[in-house]
């Protein structure tokens, strides 16, 4: 993930197993909500950790209120 070095920002989780690679962030504004940006890579295995994750993942950050972006990543 590529971040401008003009944001202000703040690493919410970084999450790495043989299942998924996650990163999620939160961009700080003066004047606005902040936005919470998270990237996953799934790899071909264990769909189901991967779901149970992403899930539990979604509640997580759903609850703070605050306008939640997921993008995914491939190689």
């Amino acid at each position: 993930m590529y971040i401008n070095n003009n944001l202000r920002y703040s690493v919410l989780e970084r999450t790495s197993n043989q299942s998924f690679q996650a990163l999620r962030i939160e961009i700080h504004f003066d004047n606005k909500k902040n936005v919470i940006f998270g990237i996953i890579y799934r790899q071909c295995n264990s769909p189901e950790t991967f779901l149970s994750y992403f899930e539990n993942a979604r509640e997580k950050y759903s609850i703070k209120k605050k306008p939640v972006f997921v993008l995914g990543g491939s190689i």
